[in-house]
């Protein structure tokens, strides 16, 4: 396993998620976003 150093962990890559994190980003905060599916930005039923 791949270990990551960071302050900012976003779970879930949907687009609440995804924008959270491009906000975060242009702060220069550094973040990791995880996400369990393999879509990112949608919403599956």
């Amino acid at each position: 396993m791949e270990e990551f150093k960071t302050n900012t962990v976003i779970v879930g890559a949907g687009a609440v998620g995804l924008a959270i994190a491009r906000e975060l980003s242009l702060t220069n905060i550094e973040i990791i976003v995880i996400e369990e599916k393999g879509d990112f930005g949608t919403i599956k039923f």
